[in-house]
């Protein structure tokens, strides 16, 4: 006897959108059994992304403190032109730097959303909150420590 080896899309649609509507229900069911974690791995991230932005500020400002005859420039040229302010030499590269800062800031949401709305399993919670907790005391770490202006220190000198 000889096997068709025709494929069935119609019946391939069918599994893929059962499959879909399977993880979604999967999802929201974990979702509802454990908000909590959930929630605390919001939290995470929303201070995983604080503390980055306070020890990105705070290492400026320690850099500004040790050197106090650094004199403080804009990079906006029309913050600079509304408010007489002297225009940086390098604003290009700062403004750049600042962008690319903020694209990463967008990656870090996006990623999460997209690993949030992806966990199916208590396992998979318990990882994903993991991860992100170790990623946010690292960064609370950074910014208590003042971390990042050592690091600063040893590469570029004091």
């Amino acid at each position: 006897m000889k096997q068709s080896k025709e494929i069935n899309y119609e019946f391939l649609y069918y599994l893929k959108s059962k499959m879909a509507h399977e993880r979604t229900r999967l999802h929201f069911q974990l979702k509802e059994n454990y908000k909590k974690l959930f929630r605390l791995m919001d939290l995470f991230v929303i201070l995983l992304i604080i503390f980055n932005i306070g020890a990105l500020f705070t290492t400026n400002m320690l850099v500004y403190k040790t050197t106090p005859t650094t004199k403080i420039y804009e990079v906006n040229p029309a913050a600079s032109q509304i408010h007489g302010f002297q225009q940086h030499p390098e604003e290009w590269q700062l403004f750049i730097s600042f962008a690319f800062q903020m694209i990463a800031y967008l990656l870090i949401i996006c990623a999460y959303g997209l690993i949030r709305h992806n966990i199916f399993t208590r396992t998979q919670l318990i990882i994903s909150l993991s991860l992100i907790g170790g990623y946010a005391l690292i960064s609370c770490i950074d910014f208590f420590n003042d971390f990042g202006y050592l690091i600063g220190k040893v590469i570029w000198g004091s």
